[in-house]
């Protein structure tokens, strides 16, 4: 266990190595090896485990009725998922955690709720959590203003901008393939690439893959 990267972790703030492997020891924490697509937390499933990724990334999504799909978040590495519904004691999931690429969670297992837990370390685990619940608010009422648009370009002009902010640079990595972007903006991914094209064409952006680049 790679406790000097798990330090660097928001859900460890304030700890150190001997609260870290006490608070691992409570939660009856297991690591998981993921293929690209495995799903690691299912909807409907029992919503008594959340996890922090130590490699790669994960994509919370929700199924439609339709078997639409809908991309809420991409999760990064050393980031926590499925923490909402552990704060909120969510009977279920109600929505799917997949692996976007080879993926290493470690999960935590909640047999009988945080609240059982009732120990100095686990309560810092949990005052951690509260404050990383509120930034995912924040940034889940920030998908919104994106999907929210009317016209195509508005989504992809602010979700860009959005990215732009948080690399500090006009150049970024899109964390997602075609298909992710599509669904996470709520658009057809054929109209998708080609207005990503007209972008490219008329000078306002640069791209390859998944490395874009604002021009304006």
């Amino acid at each position: 266990m790679d406790y000097a990267l798990l330090s660097k972790s928001m859900l460890f703030h304030k700890l150190d190595e001997e609260q870290i492997k006490s608070a691992i020891k409570q939660l009856k924490a297991k690591e998981y090896n993921l293929k690209k697509g495995e799903v690691i937390l299912r909807a409907g499933e029992k919503a008594d485990k959340f996890g922090i990724i130590l490699k790669g990334s994960l994509i919370a999504e929700h199924i439609n009725i339709d078997g639409a799909r809908i991309i809420l978040s991409v999760i990064s590495e050393n980031n926590i998922f499925a923490d909402l519904f552990a704060i909120l004691g969510a009977d279920e999931y109600p929505i799917n955690f997949v692996a976007n690429e080879d993926t290493t969670v470690l999960l935590f297992h909640l047999t009988n709720g945080l609240k059982a837990l009732n120990t100095d370390t686990i309560n810092r685990v949990v005052k951690n959590m509260l404050y990383i619940t509120e930034k995912k608010v924040a940034a889940y009422a920030g998908k919104s203003v994106f999907t929210s648009q009317k016209r195509m370009r508005d989504k992809i002009n602010m979700y860009f901008s959005y990215l732009s902010h948080q690399a500090h640079s006009k150049k970024f990595t899109i964390p997602l393939n075609r298909q992710g972007l599509a669904d996470y903006l709520a658009v057809d991914r054929s109209a998708l690439s080609y207005e990503l094209s007209r972008m490219q064409k008329e000078g306002l952006i640069k791209y390859k893959k998944n490395e874009f680049e604002l021009l304006y």
